[in-house]
């Protein structure tokens, strides 16, 4: 009998890693799998992290929501006193914050050292999640189909209808907000009717992309246009693309580039502007 202990001992924390791996990659369809073959919902790995921690962190609202609706345990904590509630506090995760509030989440929990979800968004300066923290009956969770997915496919009326019912313009699915996902497919009108309804055209995702970056990396002429009328600051940078201007240059964009140096965007990039153009487009190097 010990040692078909062992081996079901082995084959659960098997499934049980596999699901926690899931939730890492997004990917609802092993998720569901793995769920209807027994993994445990609840299960603790690195640092005492659960499938819903690990969640919580930068998953979309409906993996979230998967979890939440097979009974995951909402205030369990990890090594240091954790919850999901603080996890996605700490990472501005406005919409998992919405979706754990709706769901019953205790907001007056402490870690280890002492501190609750509040205090930890307050650390970041993170204003939406304590305004959601402390008045969430002003901010319900109405749905799963949030506007992020509207906009990043296009589909215009369901951005207005969306927003006309109080959706937040401005909502992220893990850190891309939805100008950003709207920008970077090059949706025309639904940029345009999000920006004319309060979108903000200069915030940024973890590495520092802003909407007009990502309009300038897919080449969408008309959407950087429409980010420069609304305000959209050319000289905001990433860590990975750099500016928009010097993105442009690298991928060529000639029309864009004038776009934004008309715009106001600083040619003391000048050098990395110049060692763009020799190494990605050496028809211009002199």
């Amino acid at each position: 009998m010990g040692f078909f202990n062992k081996l079901f001992n082995r084959g659960n924390k098997e499934i049980n890693l596999r699901l926690f791996e899931a939730v890492g990659r997004g990917n609802v369809e092993d998720m569901k799998q793995l769920l209807k073959k027994g993994a445990d919902i609840n299960s603790k790995h690195k640092e005492g992290r659960t499938p819903l921690m690990k969640a919580s962190m930068n998953a979309p609202p409906k993996l979230i929501n998967l979890l939440l609706e097979h009974n995951a345990d909402i205030d369990l904590k990890d090594d240091y006193g954790n919850t999901a509630l603080m996890i996605a506090s700490a990472c501005g995760q406005n919409e998992a914050v919405k979706l754990l509030l709706a769901n019953g989440v205790d907001i007056d929990v402490k870690s280890n050292d002492g501190r609750t979800a509040l205090s930890m968004a307050k650390e970041q300066d993170y204003n939406d999640i304590v305004n959601l923290i402390q008045n969430p009956e002003k901010y319900p969770y109405e749905s799963i189909d949030t506007i992020f997915s509207a906009a990043k496919s296009g589909d215009l009326a369901a951005v207005q209808s969306l927003l006309i019912k109080g959706a937040d313009v401005n909502v992220r699915e893990g850190h891309e907000t939805a100008l950003m996902a709207a920008s970077g497919a090059g949706h025309v009108e639904v940029v345009k009717f999000m920006l004319e309804n309060g979108a903000d055209a200069n915030q940024k995702d973890i590495t520092g992309v802003t909407a007009l970056i990502k309009a300038t990396d897919n080449g969408h002429t008309e959407i950087v246009k429409l980010l420069l009328e609304n305000g959209a600051d050319p000289n905001l940078g990433s860590k990975v693309f750099g500016t928009a201007l010097i993105n442009s240059v690298r991928l060529g964009h000639e029309e864009i580039v004038q776009l934004l140096l008309d715009a106001g965007a600083d040619f003391i990039q000048l050098n990395d502007i110049k060692y763009c153009l020799q190494t990605y487009n050496p028809q211009y190097s002199q």
